[in-house]
C-alpha cells in the first residue's frame, strides 16, 4: 500500500511526573579551562554539570542512607553560566526524600558530601564504579569527569563571603530604599549607560494584566529610557541572551516595538555576554563610563531577572566609575549583536485601543471575513465570571457570526471553574445557543480552589483552520478578555498572528 501522507508533523511527547523535587541553585560560574578550543566549550560544560548533578545524587542518597536508585537528578544552566542541579524523588507522589534531605542537611553539608564522592578512592582520572558510575547514570559515563567538579566545589566550600563582595570597585552599601530609584534618578544627569543582565526583559507568556501585555515597570522604564535616548544619550546592554521577539512572548512585541528605533539609529547597542562572563564579580550599572565623575554599580542578587524588569536589586553597592583597566577587563569578548534582534514577524498585528475608544472589530477580526473554520477555542478565565462578562461574551460571537460564512464545527472555552450554580447555567445557556447555529460545544473548567487548584491566566482565542493542519492557525491575544475588547469604556490591546 502506497502512503498518501503529504506532510510531517513534529510532535513532542511529555509525561506529567509529580513529584518531590529540590532546586539546588549554585552562584558561581563554571571556568572552563583557557587552553580548551572554542569548538569543544559546549560539550565540555555539559559533562562538567552532568558530573555536579550525579555528584550531588550520589552524596544525598549516602546522607540519607537510602538506595541510589531513589532519588534522580538532572541538571540545567542557568544565565551567566551558574548550574542548578534538580533533585527529585524517583517515586510518583514522593517519598519525602528531598524534604528530608532539606531538613537535616545545610547546603553546606550536601556540597562538602559531593566534593567527598568525587574524592575517588581508585584516584580514577574522569569516573569509574569507585566514584560516580552506577547502572542509572550509564548513559553519561562518557560525559563524567570529576576531577574540574573536584577542584570548583573545593573552591566553592574553601570561600569565605566577605561583608562587602565589591570593595575592590571601592563600592559602598546602598540602603534598599535608595537602590529602587537609582536608574530613574541617574537618567537625569547621565549621557552614558552601560549596563549588565541575564536579558534585556523578561519573557510573558501569558497576558494577565489588564494594564497591558508588557507588565507596569518595564513599560515605564522603557518609555522613560526611550525619551532619554531621544536626547542623544547611549544606552549599552550586554546580556547572556539575545531578545526574543515573538507571538508567544506578548510583552516582547510591546517592547521591541519602542526599543527598536534606538537600537537603529545607534542610541541602544546590544551585546552578548562570553559564557565565561561573571555576573556576580563585576557591576551591573556603569554611569557614563570613563568620565571623571562616574559611577557603578554592584549587586550580587537579581541574577534571574530581565533589564528593564529589574536593573538593579534591592541588595546593592554604590561606588566610582571603573577606571580604564577594569572597564577593559569587564568588556572582553563581549560582541555585539547583530541583525534586527527587536523587529517582530511581519504576520503580527497590533493594535491598542484608549479608554473610550471604538473597537474595529471588523478590521481586528477582518481575517474571519467569509471563511469557515473548523474550531473556535477561547481562552478566557472570567468569561463567566459574572452575567455581564457572559453577555458580552455572546455579543464577541454574534460579531463574528456577520464576518465569517459559517460557524465552527466545534467551540471550546477555557475557563476557571467558580464552582456556583449560575456558571453552569451560563454553560448550558451557551451550549443551546451552539446548538441551534450547529457547533458542537466543549468546556474545561480549570480548578481555581483546593488541591487540584492550577494556576490559568491567558486570555487567547484560537481560530482552527483545518484540524488535519493543527499548526495552521490564527491566534488573538487579549489584555482584560474578552469583556474589557468588547466595553470600549476602557483600555484594551490586541494582537493577531496567523501561523502555517
Amino acid at each position: 500500500m502506497r502512503c498518501t501522507l503529504n506532510h510531517l508533523n513534529s510532535e513532542d511527547l511529555a509525561h506529567e511526573f509529580r513529584t518531590d523535587v529540590l532546586q539546588i541553585r549554585v552562584d558561581r560560574s563554571i571556568t572552563a579551562p583557557r587552553d580548551l578550543p572554542a569548538g569543544e566549550l559546549e560539550t565540555w560544560l555539559n559533562g562538567f554539570a552532568r558530573t555536579l548533578s550525579e555528584a550531588v545524587r550520589l552524596a544525598s542518597a549516602r546522607l540519607l542512607g537510602i538506595d541510589q536508585r531513589e532519588i534522580s537528578a538532572t541538571v540545567r544552566g542557568r544565565l551567566f553560566g551558574y548550574p542548578e542541579v534538580i533533585l527529585y524523588d524517583s517515586v510518583a507522589g514522593g517519598a519525602g526524600y528531598c524534604q528530608i534531605l532539606i531538613n537535616r542537611y545545610s547546603m553546606r553539608e550536601l556540597l562538602a558530601a559531593a566534593r567527598d564522592t568525587l574524592n575517588c578512592p581508585a584516584d580514577c582520572s574522569h569516573s569509574c564504579r569507585t566514584c560516580l558510575q552506577d547502572y542509572d547514570n550509564q548513559l553519561h559515563w562518557e560525559r563524567l569527569s570529576r576531577k574540574p567538579v573536584l577542584a570548583w566545589l573545593a573552591n566553592l566550600l574553601s570561600t569565605d563571603q566577605p561583608e562587602n563582595p565589591f570593595v575592590r570597585f571601592k563600592a559602598a552599601p546602598m540602603s534598599s530604599e535608595l537602590v529602587a530609584s537609582v536608574i530613574h534618578k541617574e537618567l537625569d544627569r547621565a549621557t552614558h549607560i552601560v549596563a549588565v543582565a541575564p536579558s534585556l526583559f523578561d519573557l510573558r507568556k501569558n497576558s494577565a494584566d489588564s494594564e497591558g501585555f508588557e507588565g507596569i515597570e518595564a513599560a515605564a522604564l522603557a518609555k522613560k529610557l526611550v525619551a532619554w535616548m531621544a536626547r542623544g544619550n547611549t544606552l549599552e546592554v550586554g546580556v547572556s541572551q539575545p531578545p526574543v521577539v515573538g507571538p508567544e512572548y506578548p510583552n516582547s512585541l510591546y517592547l521591541a516595538k519602542w526599543l527598536e528605533p534606538c537600537l537603529t539609529d545607534g542610541h541602544l547597542k546590544l551585546w552578548l555576554l562570553p559564557k565565561n562572563f561573571d555576573g556576580m564579580v563585576w557591576p551591573r550599572l556603569i554611569i557614563n563610563p570613563g568620565r571623571e565623575h562616574g559611577y557603578s554599580y554592584c549587586s550580587s542578587s537579581g541574577l534571574g531577572a530581565g533589564f528593564l524588569g529589574l536593573p538593579l536589586s534591592p541588595q546593592a553597592w554604590k561606588g566610582p566609575g571603573l577606571g580604564s583597566d577594569d572597564l577593559a577587563a569587564m568588556r572582553q569578548g563581549w560582541q555585539p549583536i547583530s541583525g534586527k534582534p527587536l523587529v517582530a514577524p511581519a504576520s503580527i498585528v497590533k493594535q491598542d485601543y484608549p479608554p473610550s475608544a471604538k473597537r474595529e472589530f471588523g478590521r481586528d477580526f477582518g481575517f474571519c471575513k467569509d471563511k469557515s473554520f473548523d474550531s473556535l477555542r477561547v481562552e478566557d478565565p472570567f468569561v463567566f465570571a459574572s452575567r455581564r462578562n457572559f453577555d458580552q461574551f455572546t455579543r464577541f460571537l454574534a460579531e463574528l457570526d456577520s464576518l465569517w460564512s459559517a460557524w465552527p464545527a466545534k467551540v471550546e472555552v477555557k475557563t476557571r471553574d467558580i464552582r456556583e450554580a449560575r456558571q453552569n447555567e451560563m454553560l448550558q445557556e451557551l451550549q443551546q445557543l451552539l446548538a441551534a447555529k450547529g457547533s458542537t460545544f466543549a468546556s474545561h473548567r480549570v480548578p481555581s480552589y483546593g488541591p487540584g487548584r492550577k494556576d490559568f491566566h491567558d486570555r487567547r482565542i484560537i481560530f482552527q483552520m483545518d484540524a488535519s493542519n493543527p499548526k495552521k492557525r490564527t491566534t488573538v491575544l487579549l489584555t482584560g478578555g474578552v469583556d474589557r475588547y468588547m466595553d470600549s469604556k476602557v483600555e484594551c490591546s490586541l494582537v493577531v498572528y496567523h501561523s502555517s
